[in-house]
């Protein structure tokens, strides 16, 4: 296979474990937002995360059998909460006062954005 092939496959496996890490923090956040009055919501150093989890590295089957475990919790969670609950706010190191809502739909276009990445490696 082409250097170029091995490079897609290595991005397409790097954003994959991005996005299972962002679910992560995700989990934490909303759940933190949820149970707590206006918790500080810490960032994260993704270079440094990358580089500790070893993304260029990873199994790419389990990395999304992960990122599907993540997902499906952080679904969970946003299926039962409450319509005032989605209100519910925390105060992120880098983005000030969020909402729940406001952090899902900040979710949402990340989300996008890197499937065209993963779209793009896929060509």
């Amino acid at each position: 296979m082409s250097s170029r092939h091995w490079q897609r496959r290595r991005q397409f496996c790097e954003v994959v474990a991005h996005l299972r890490d962002c679910e992560e923090f995700r989990l934490l956040r909303c759940s933190r937002m949820r149970d707590e009055d206006e918790p500080v919501l810490a960032t994260f150093d993704q270079e440094a995360l990358a580089r500790e989890r070893n993304y260029a590295s990873v199994n790419v089957g389990v990395v999304l059998a992960e990122f599907e475990d993540r997902r499906e919790r952080v679904l969970r969670l946003l299926s039962a909460l409450e319509e005032a609950q989605w209100l519910r706010t925390g105060l992120h190191e880098e983005d000030g006062l969020i909402t729940i809502e406001s952090h899902v739909r900040h979710a949402i276009s990340h989300d996008l954005v890197h499937l065209r990445q993963i779209a793009e490696s896929l060509r």
